[in-house]
Formats: C-alpha cells, structure tokens, sequence
C-alpha cells in the first residue's frame, strides 16, 4: 500500500515538473520573440535605416582603406606635407590677377589634405577614411533629401541604397583626388536640407554650408537652381498658380543667388575670369562650348547615369567578375534587400501612400536634379565618353537618378489575372531592386579592385627606383620611361611622378622627366639617374639609346653646372613633349657655370592672355624685347658670354599676373605667360679666347689652330654601343673662302678606322666660309661605337679636308707628313655596365 502511494505520488510530482517546464520554454519563447520585435523595430525605425545606410556605404568600401596613392593624389599628399600656416591661408585668401586666367579655387578640400597628413601622416589609411566616411555621410543624407522631397521611408531607403552602390562612385571613394566631389556634395545637401526648412537659424546655416561647398568644388554654383526647381515644383504640384508664391521663390532664393554671386565675383577677381579650364586666349571653356558639343556630353552622361538599368554597359564591366566579386555582391545586395522586405512589412502593404508629392512633380525635381548637375561639366572641354568613365564627374547627378528609379519603381505597379479578377503582384520589387544592386555592387567591387591594383603599381615603382638608388643627392633628375598612365580606367601615374619622388625620398629638391621627351631642363646636368623597363621592373638604364639622351643633355653646355628657375616661375608642367613654366610680372633663371662660357640660348613662350611684352635682361645689358601673343614662338639668344660663378637672367612680363604662393602655385595655368623648353647650347662663335679642359697646339697651314678639345662620356672605360662626344675649339687666323670639313676619327691599335664623325667644324649651322679673321669657334662631334667593338686601347684623331676636293689640310705643328692630330687614347670594353649618374 505504502508502495504504490509512493508511486503515485512520484507521477505527480513528475507531471508537475513537465508543466513547469513547459511553461519555462514558454516563457523564454516569449521574450525571445519580443527582443527579435523590438530589434526588428529599431532596424526598420528611421535611425536604424540611417545607420543601415551608412554601415552598409563603410563596408562596401572597406577594403580600399588598404590603397596606395595614384598620380594627383601624390600632388595634393605633397602639399599637405609642405604646405605652412601661411600657404593654407592663402588657398582661402589668394593674390588676384591682373589678367585671365585658368584656375580652381578650392581651399577647404586642400585643407582637408593638411590636416589628413597632420593626423596620419605620409600613411594613406586616414586620407581613405576621410573619404568612406564622406561617402556614408552623403548617403545617409541622400535619405534625408528623398524624405524632405516628399517621398516616404521605403523609397527613400531605396533611393539612399542605389546611391551607396551607384556603379560610377568607385573613382569618386576609391580614388583620394575624388574627395573634392564627396565634400562639395556633402554642403550642398546639408545646405538643401537646411535650406528646406522656415527657421531663420536654419537658413543661416544653410548659407554657411553652401559657402563651404562652393570652397570645395565648383559643382556647387547650381544650389540656387536646386532651390528655384524644388519649390517651384512643389507649388506647381499643389496648383498654387498666382504671384504669391512666385514672391515666396524670389524671397527663398535671394541669399542663394547673394552667395554664388559673390562666389563668381571673387573667382574674377583671382583668376581675372571665371577660371577653371582655359584656352590659350584665356577663355574659359564653359563658353567655347557648342551645340554638338553639348550633345556629345549628355550622350556620354547617359551612358554613365542610365548604369543601374544599362544591361549592356553592365553586362561589359561583369565580363571580367571573379567568383568572389558576384558572392560579395549578391552579399551585398542580399543584406539590402532583407532590409526592403522588413520594412515592407513595417508597413505592411505597398498600397501606402509613398509620397507626398505626385509622381510628376518628383520626375520633374529628379530630371532636373540631373540636368542642373550636369552643368559644370561643361568646364573641362572635354565631353568624350572616356572622360566619364570613372564617374567622379557623375557624382551629384547620379542623386537625381536614384530619386528618379525610386518615385517610379513604387509608382508602377504589376497585375496578373486570377479568374475574373486581378491580383497585384510585389514580389517583382524585390526581385528587380536584387538584380540592380547585384550588379552595381559587383561593378563597385570591381573597380575597387582595379584602383587597388592601381596603387600597388604605383608603390611598386617607387619602391623599385628607391631600392636601385637607396640615396641620392639633392637636385638630382630622375629621367623616367613611360610610365603606366592607368590600370583598367584607374589612373597609376598620369599625374604626380616628380611629387611622388619628392615623397619617397623627402627631398623637395628632387626633379623627375621622361627620357624620350626632349628637350628637359635639368637643375644639375652632374646629377642625373636614368632608369628603364627591363622585364617589367625598373632597372638603370643599361643601353646606349638610354644613355645617350643623359649625355646629350649633360654635355650641350659643358660648363653649366645648374639651372635654377626662381620664385617667379611656378612648377612645371608637362604637355607631350613640351614642359613649361609659367612666369609671374618679373622672375629670375639663374645660370651657374664652372668656368667661362658663351652660349646660345633658346627659348619658346606664349601669353595665355592677350599680347604682353617680355624684355630678357642680363645685369644692365638688353638681351631682347619681344611681343608675346597665343602663338607659340622660338625665341634665340645668341652669343651670350657668362664668366665662372652664378648669373641672373631677368625675364619681366608687362601686364602679366602676380605670382601667387601656396596651393594655387599647383596649378600650372594661373598665370599669362609661359616659358618653355629653355636650352642653352655652346656658341659656334666665341667672343672670348675659350678654355678647353684639354689644350692643344697645333696649326694647320691654311692659318686655322686647333686650341683644344673637350672629351665628354660616361665615366669608366668605353664600351661597345656607346656614344663619346667631342667639342673642338678652333682660331681662324685669315678671311677663309673655302669650305672645310672636320672629320673625328677613332682608330685601332692596327691603324684601322673603327669610327668616325664629320661635320664642319663649327657646327653645320655655320661654314668655314663666312669664318672671320682673328676669331674663336667651336663644334661638337658626336660618335657612335660599333656594337662588335673588341676590347682594347682606340686612338682619337682630328683633321681638317676640303669639302670639293676631298683633300686634306697638313699640320704644320708636327712632322710635315701629319695630316690629323692625336687627341688621346680610349680604353674600350664589350660587356656594357652600369655607371650612377650622380
């Protein structure tokens, strides 16, 4: 009995503990499912979105934190390096010009550099945060605008996600020059978003705001626009058709227009026009622009702003998708859809009204929002497709495009038939938004990589050049090959080698040039480092192709130790073969010579503004008064006679600009005169009795003495494929009639003629016909080894014969029989090796 009591009481006492634990699970399911509610409610609350927003613009970019920098971003990192107090100050506060003039006013963006570098340094991980940081901020006030224009969250949200994956950002985040872009937008949104509202405190800061994006980029000179087109629509939409609202407009926009037209009026009085992109003239290109011109720029914008629903222009970037690239992608695209879909059920139904606005009225804000924003970019004068292709440009536009998918993807909708009825179908939303971010996030990942790839090619070249030359010398030139213009659309060097240099090495005294561009000013001619592409690396330059251009630009003035141009000539800057210094009201080229020297020197120049007149003064002497104008002329200085020690060469432009310092010395066009492609080459004839670094005695009989000669090469034996250059100095005793020839021999131990170079003796410029009595002249020689040259000991012979008679002048000043002299013996190698140019 006691038995089966405690049996029954154990069953009891087990179904009690079942229930308790049912009722525990409950429980726990229970709060579970509330704390999944709550969370779903703050992710699809208004913050949640916002912070979705941004979270997912960070993440998209995430990786390029880890980019080098490429071609512009190397000028602007140079400037936030070296840039004081004072240069920044006047970025904001810049000299004006007297004349017009090209130019970008963009000091707060330039700031931002400084102030990148003063946080991080040379690292180019905080510059990139500066822009991924930009970017989400944008994005989320994208959401912002899209509900102060009228549209409810769900396609606002839509509309704020195409713009964080729009396929044409990537040059815009990507690339660190991109941020002039992110910034101008940023102030111009919050401007509008201010702007939008009654408060007076709101309008004011709003005019600030605007006031910062237009010191950010030119883009912003549209705000006003913006303004007039939002709420004009806006009253057009509510049928408000009478004066008072037209009153309202003029009242809203009047500070706007105060602001850019003080904007445009300080533009014109720094560049002495409206700036930006000239021509030689020093118009700008806004007003050069044509009709078909016109056309073939918004035929290039379609392509780039039409990218979210342009299947083949996708489909051409998607080519080269990886595997990884389409899984991150539809990650990408997946995570914002699960967003889409929870707020569609927040809302429960798509039939909820999704704007304030009509349709129409939003088209036509979205339509213009484009049109407006397409208006700077008639200042580059370029409207190819290709300048399009990375999108920075599209940037601001591309905020219409995404208002304009957004309105009309919620406006349309689809039916099907069931029966006698129609039932709506809203899945196609969801499907179509997957497809669309899909794509446009694979094509961001895509060109993120490529500027990646960009950057790594950048550093590489600089490492390799740093590791072939650990230290070099201040006011060294780097003569480069062609370096790579860009990686797949993503820019590697088009800009920025010689900053990038400077950089590397932290040396402002460092130079940088092609090697097949002549002619190149080089600051030091001792001082040169040729380098060449061998097997994809950068090697020093090895071949004679290579090491002729050194030599032939070392040794046209033997002298000349360097060429310093002053503070009144701004950077240089490089337009094909031709490089180019703009010159301010007066400046002096400063010219410093071993021992004494006459020269010819020649100089091209061109005024970017109407005729001005340059004078060329050295200490009280004239050299020459010319009239500049848009044409491109040679100018020749002949026969100008510099002692040993450094010398000042005054170049005065009448009419001509200030030059300016700071950040706007970057820009090579800021001034009206340009001097160029300055070469100083040896006379032919000499005013003074020369001195050769090796002299000589010997007298032909026809009265001409051989005075000395120069023997300029690469240092060490010679080698086979090389070149050796010879400058002959000669006094003409008598009125010359005939006509001499000079010839330079290089013979073999066995008497055998190896190599040799004729000319006449002065240069070929110049006949031994109009030779005068008691006179100086000189010639340079060049000769080319043979590539089969065998190694041993070459004498190096000179001589004079008639031209008509191919006989050859006897020198008296040795045996009767001598008809060349010795000038030296050369030691000759085969095996080519490599000799620092420092």
């Amino acid at each position: 009995m006691r038995t089966g009591q405690r049996t029954t009481q154990t069953q009891h006492q087990g179904e009690r503990h079942d229930i308790n634990e049912t009722d525990r699970s409950s429980v726990i399911r229970s709060d579970t499912s509330r704390l999944l509610d709550t969370a779903c409610q703050v992710l699809v609350s208004p913050w949640g979105l916002l912070a979705f927003i941004a979270l997912l613009a960070i993440g998209l970019y995430w990786p390029t934190l880890n980019n080098f920098y490429v071609s512009d971003d190397f000028v602007l990192l140079y400037y936030g390096m070296r840039a004081t107090t004072q240069e920044v100050w006047q970025t904001f506060v810049p000299e004006f010009a007297g004349a017009p003039r090209g130019g970008f006013y963009r000091p707060l963006g330039l700031l931002l550099w400084k102030w990148g570098y003063l946080i991080g340094g040379g690292d180019p991980f905080v510059q990139h945060v500066f822009n991924i940081g930009l970017h989400a901020i944008n994005s989320v006030l994208v959401f912002v605008v899209a509900r102060r224009l009228g549209l409810t969250s769900l396609p606002a949200f839509c509309a704020a996600i195409t713009f964080v994956l729009f396929p044409t950002h990537a040059e815009a985040v990507s690339w660190l020059s991109g941020r002039f872009d992110l910034l101008a937008t940023l102030f111009a949104l919050l401007a509008l978003i201010l702007w939008l509202r009654e408060s007076i405190r709101s309008r004011c800061l709003a005019g600030m705001c605007l006031i910062l994006s237009l010191t950010s980029k030119e883009t912003a000179l549209i705000f006003p626009g913006l303004l007039v087109l939002i709420i004009g629509l806006q009253f057009i939409a509510a049928r408000q058709m009478s004066w008072a609202p037209a009153r309202r407009i003029v009242y809203i926009v009047a500070p706007a227009v105060l602001i850019v037209g003080g904007y445009l009026a300080l533009r014109f009085l720094v560049f002495g026009g409206l700036g930006g992109y000239v021509n030689q003239a020093g118009t700008s290109l806004v007003f050069t622009a044509t009709s078909a011109d016109l056309w073939q720029m918004l035929h290039a914008a379609r392509i780039y702003l039409t990218l979210p629903l342009n299947w083949s222009r996708a489909s051409a970037y998607a080519a080269s998708f990886s595997w990884w690239l389409w899984i991150g992608a539809m990650a990408v695209a997946g995570l914002a859809c699960v967003m889409f879909v929870a707020q569609c059920r927040q809302i429960h139904s798509l039939r909820t009204i999704i704007s304030t606005q009509s349709i129409w009225a939003l088209s036509g804000i979205s339509l213009g929002w484009i049109a407006l924003s397409l208006i700077p970019l008639l200042g580059p004068g370029d409207w190819a497709t290709e300048l399009l292709m990375g999108g920075r440009l599209m940037y601001l536009p591309s905020i219409g495009v995404c208002f304009l998918l957004a309105a009309w993807l919620f406006h349309i909708e689809i039916f099907v038939r069931r029966g006698v009825r129609f039932r709506r179908i809203t899945v196609w939303r969801t499907l179509l938004l997957f497809c669309i971010w899909t794509i446009s996030a694979g094509i961001v990942l895509a060109a993120n990589q490529r500027w990646h790839e960009a950057g790594q090619q950048a550093r590489g070249l600089l490492e390799q050049i740093k590791q072939q030359y650990p230290n070099v010398q201040p006011q060294t030139t780097f003569l480069l090959p062609p370096l790579p213009d860009n990686h797949e659309g993503a820019y590697v060097f088009r800009n920025g080698i010689e900053e990038a240099i400077r950089v590397t090495y932290d040396d402002d005294q460092l130079y940088a040039a092609p090697i097949s561009a002549p002619p190149i000013i080089l600051v030091r001619p001792d001082r040169v480092v040729p380098l060449q592409f061998e097997a994809d690396k950068l090697r020093p330059a090895q071949n004679a192709t290579a090491f002729e251009e050194v030599l032939r630009l070392r040794t046209q003035v033997p002298a000349l130790r360097a060429v310093d141009f002053g503070s009144g000539f701004h950077a240089r800057e490089q337009a094909g073969v031709r490089s180019w210094r703009w010159l301010g009201r007066q400046a002096c080229l400063t010219l410093e010579f071993d021992h004494s020297e006459t020269v010819d020197m020649h100089i091209r120049v061109w005024s970017a503004g109407p005729k001005r007149q340059l004078q060329i003064d050295y200490g009280e002497q004239r050299l020459k008064t010319l009239t500049v104008t848009a044409e491109e002329q040679e100018v020749t200085l002949p026969n100008i006679s510099f002692g040993a020690g450094s010398h000042c060469l005054q170049f005065i432009a009448d009419g001509a600009a200030s030059p300016s310092n700071g950040a706007q010395s970057v820009d090579p066009r800021e001034i009206s005169v340009a001097v160029g492609d300055v070469r100083l080459s040896p006379a032919p004839r000499l005013a003074v009795a020369p001195t050769p670094q090796q002299p000589a005695a010997s007298v032909f009989v026809n009265g001409v003495h051989l005075l000395g000669y120069d023997v300029l090469r690469a240092p060490g034996p010679l080698r086979s494929d090389q070149q050796i250059r010879v400058i002959l100095y000669w006094y003409n005793t008598r009125v010359m009639s005939e006509n001499l020839f000079a010839f330079v021999h290089l013979y073999a131990t066995d008497g055998s003629l190896v190599a040799q170079a004729d000319d006449p003796p002065s240069g070929s410029m110049t006949s031994t016909a109009e030779w005068q009595a008691s006179t100086f002249y000189r010639g340079q020689f060049t000769i080319t080894l043979p590539a089969d040259l065998v190694p041993g000991m070459y004498e190096l012979r000179v001589g004079l014969y008639d031209l008509v008679s191919q006989n050859r002048v006897a020198v008296t000043s040795g045996k009767e029989s001598d008809q060349s002299v010795l000038l030296t013996k050369l030691p000759v190698r085969s095996r080519p090796d490599v000799q620092p140019w420092h």
